[in-house]
């Protein structure tokens, strides 16, 4: 007898659950979870082998989900405008010139060369 209580069951087992960006059910596919938001997703729509899966795992090596991944990348971008926007107020007004440096210009001394005689 099947219960409508929540809890009876883990929606993890649940054969009709979407999973992945593809929104698919698990179908018995090999699948990956992303060590970050811990998303479960098929290996063949992220470009995942099961052979890859086991090997990373064996190196525990995190696997980045594609949302997380963009996630991320969404975050460094905005952090570097913040920290630009930052920044910009202690611009000093006016393009920077370089720092000249006057250094003397070496003098080489050549010795007078004899003029040739003239011809009588």
């Amino acid at each position: 007898e099947v219960s409508d209580e929540e809890g009876s069951y883990n929606s993890e087992d649940d054969p009709n659950r979407l999973w992945c960006i593809c929104k698919r059910p698990h179908n018995n596919r090999f699948m990956i979870c992303c060590d970050f938001c811990e998303d479960w997703f098929h290996g063949k729509c992220v470009g995942i082998t099961k052979a890859m899966g086991e090997q990373m795992e064996e190196q525990e090596i995190e696997w980045m989900c594609p949302n997380c991944k963009k996630k991320k990348k969404q975050e460094e971008v905005a952090k570097k405008q913040a920290e630009v926007k930052v920044m910009s107020p202690k611009k000093v007004s006016g393009p920077q010139q370089p720092e000249v440096v006057d250094t003397p210009t070496p003098v080489v001394e050549t010795p007078p060369t004899k003029k040739p005689e003239a011809s009588k």
